[in-house]
């Protein structure tokens, strides 16, 4: 059985940082391809801002992506930063535990994670 993809994304250099949109679900079977476009985006060494205003659902795969590439972006110059996360992205997110204030991220003290109100 193959996995089909119901996520879409679009890459736009804007100033300094490049933009990433986000159509559709991202849950399993996209999350190869979110991930291919996150890590050679990061390569970049700019800002990434992830804009999931056209994002409809997200599970596990995703989230878990999404904290992978803020803990990537980390490690260097970059930075990555999530823009008009959708309420029921924010409650799904919350509901597996995707919570700044209980969730166990090394990033929660500094008050950068990915999470924060």
């Amino acid at each position: 059985m193959e996995l089909t993809s119901d996520v879409k994304t679009r890459v736009e250099r804007s100033g300094e940082a490049d933009v990433v949109y986000v159509e559709g679900e991202m849950c399993l079977p996209g999350a190869g391809h979110l991930q291919r476009v996150l890590a050679t985006t990061l390569e970049a060494g700019r800002r990434v801002v992830l804009d999931l205003a056209g994002a409809t659902a997200i599970d596990l795969a995703g989230l878990q992506l999404l904290c992978s590439a803020h803990r990537t972006s980390r490690g260097g110059p970059r930075t990555f930063e999530l823009r008009a996360v959708p309420e029921r992205l924010r409650n799904t997110a919350c509901a597996a535990g995707f919570d700044a204030r209980t969730l166990v991220c090394p990033y929660r003290g500094d008050g950068a994670c990915l999470w924060k109100d």
